[in-house]
């Protein structure tokens, strides 16, 4: 466990990708407490079967909802997005900034973004697609038209 006097250093919160549970980043997550730093990787409730009302904005929330106590306590936290990850874990930081929380008279906040191998938004209201710079699909993102009757 990360040495919890220590508060200048920030705090990592990592959200996870689509199909990655969180227990999968326990190698990470013991390398980078063993370096004296603190991690979190909070399940996100879309990883829950039987969610499909759920979208990235709740997955944002339960990241703001993860990194709170520790922005009251006047801390940095650092969002880092995997994968799919990399959508809520931007959106969790609007205006959730340390600048953006102390212009409002408020303590702590996220000091930095980090994409591990992730998607990423580059523009409010645009989608993956339209971030990437090409408008479409990548060539990877391929769809599977199924017969009418199969699902």
């Amino acid at each position: 466990m990360a040495n919890t006097n220590d508060n200048d250093k920030p705090i990592f919160v990592l959200c996870h990708g689509a199909w990655h549970p969180s227990h999968l980043y326990d190698p990470l997550k013991r390398a980078i407490e063993a370096r004296g730093y603190e991690i979190l990787v909070p399940e996100l409730p879309t990883m829950n079967v039987g969610t499909p009302s759920l979208t990235w904005a709740d997955d944002a929330a339960t990241i703001v909802q993860t990194a709170e106590p520790f922005f009251a306590k006047g801390r940095r936290v650092i969002s880092v997005g995997h994968s799919y990850g990399g959508v809520p874990a931007c959106a969790a930081t609007r205006d959730n900034t340390v600048a953006e929380r102390a212009a409002r008279g408020e303590m702590g906040g996220f000091s930095a973004l980090v994409f591990l191998c992730a998607f990423a938004i580059t523009e409010r209201g645009k989608t993956v697609q339209q971030s990437n710079g090409r408008g479409t699909d990548l060539p990877w993102q391929r769809k599977i038209e199924l017969p009418d009757g199969v699902s």
